[in-house]
């Protein structure tokens, strides 16, 4: 996923980056741009409908405005592969200096653990909280989490510096610590009983828990996508850096 317009510093006639300084104030507005197209993402991709095989990912950064390229790097996913019930409006201004948050990598990984996070809190009042198991898939969760975040988003600042090395390593890191603990999410959380007094209210709970539970799942599984195709991008660039340096 890539913006249409560069959000690194311009360059100069001599082929050097100069020095952007931005007050605290601006860069707060840049700071709250990224927040805004977090919420924007999340915000299709909780509402989008998807018609046929369509790819949420794809189609939520077409609908972003980015540009975005097929998994073989040939031909570019546009607009045009997408059922789109309403016009697409156009993303707005890209900043002119370098924001993490603003890169349409970070967004999306800012939206999705913003997913999952919320879920988590539906999913938690539903079963028992007397529960050793209910605490432990609390807490290994929490973890999980915070560790594929962090490790997803440095290994984007790395892409940006140009470390290939260092994004594989980091997103492996990622996908390992969402393999880890979601792969057995299902399995976990059936042994969990729902906290109903009413009889007659534990099915509509229990069926509240699998819904929310499957949300998470595919939320995850957006996430190690997103890994895998970073990882792609860096083994792409990594190659390529070779093959200059034979020439």
């Amino acid at each position: 996923m890539k913006n249409d317009s560069d959000n690194g510093s311009p360059s100069d006639d001599s082929g050097g980056n100069p020095e952007i300084h931005c007050s605290e104030a601006e860069w707060r507005q840049i700071l709250e741009r990224g927040k805004s197209e977090s919420a924007r993402f999340l915000k299709l991709y909780r509402t989008i409908p998807l018609k046929g095989d369509e790819d949420r990912l794809d189609k939520c950064a077409v609908a972003m405005g980015w540009h975005l390229a097929s998994a073989d790097g040939e031909e570019d996913i546009t607009a045009a592969q997408f059922d789109f019930d309403a016009p697409i409006p156009p993303p707005p201004p890209s900043p002119a200096v370098y924001s993490l948050h603003n890169t349409p990598e970070a967004i999306a990984v800012f939206a999705l653990f913003k997913n999952i996070s919320d879920l988590l809190f539906k999913l938690f009042p539903l079963v028992s909280t007397q529960s050793r198991l209910a605490t432990t898939i609390c807490a290994k969760t929490i973890k999980a989490l915070d560790c594929a975040e962090r490790d997803m988003l440095l290994a984007i600042d790395a892409m940006d510096a140009l470390e290939y090395g260092l994004a594989t390593i980091l997103m492996k890191q990622a996908v390992a610590a969402i393999n880890a603990h979601f792969s057995s999410f299902s399995a976990t959380l059936s042994k969990i009983s729902p906290t109903c007094r009413a009889e007659k209210t534990v099915g509509t709970a229990t069926n509240s828990v699998k819904k929310i539970a499957a949300e998470i799942r595919a939320s995850a599984f957006d996430l190690r996508e997103l890994c895998l195709r970073v990882i792609r991008d860096a083994d792409s660039e990594s190659g390529r850096r070779e093959d200059d340096a034979e020439e």
